[in-house]
């Protein structure tokens, strides 16, 4: 790896940090309702819906790393949702098309603190927010 790829790698993750810093301050402080215009534009999230089935893309996968990384620099707990919404934002900002889903467990196994879970879908896979429990998505945003 050059020098000039370092760079631009600590770049990413300092851009990602930033972003997911604004994304838990949102999360945090600000009404859904003030903010859910930043999720993108809404789409029917319904499984195996066309719309999730995209091109496979590396800079996806690329990013998504920096906004992980940009997660362990950051004091405190970086949660899915502000991952995902750091990783759209800086998706779309390089014109990578991706899908923000929310989704919720099944009502079988509801009843926990994770019953809510956010995650990115681009080039047809799910680039951050990947867990090992079956969501059902609630709603997407692309």
């Amino acid at each position: 790896m050059t020098a000039a790829e370092r760079w631009r790698g600590r770049a990413l993750t300092v851009e990602a940090g930033i972003l997911l810093a604004t994304a838990r301050a949102l999360v945090a402080m600000v009404e859904f309702g003030r903010w859910r215009a930043l999720l993108g534009r809404p789409l029917p999230a319904e499984p195996g819906d066309p719309a999730l089935d995209l091109v496979r893309n590396r800079a996806a996968r690329r990013l998504s790393r920096a906004v992980e990384r940009g997660a362990r620099w950051l004091p405190g707990n970086s949660r899915c949702l502000p991952q995902a919404l750091a990783l759209a934002w800086m998706l779309r900002r390089r014109g990578i098309a991706c899908t923000l889903v929310l989704g919720v467990l099944s009502g079988a196994r509801r009843g926990a603190l994770n019953d809510l879970h956010a995650w990115v879908v681009c080039d047809g896979e799910i680039v951050i927010g990947r867990s090992e429990q079956a969501y059902r998505p609630l709603a997407a945003f692309r």
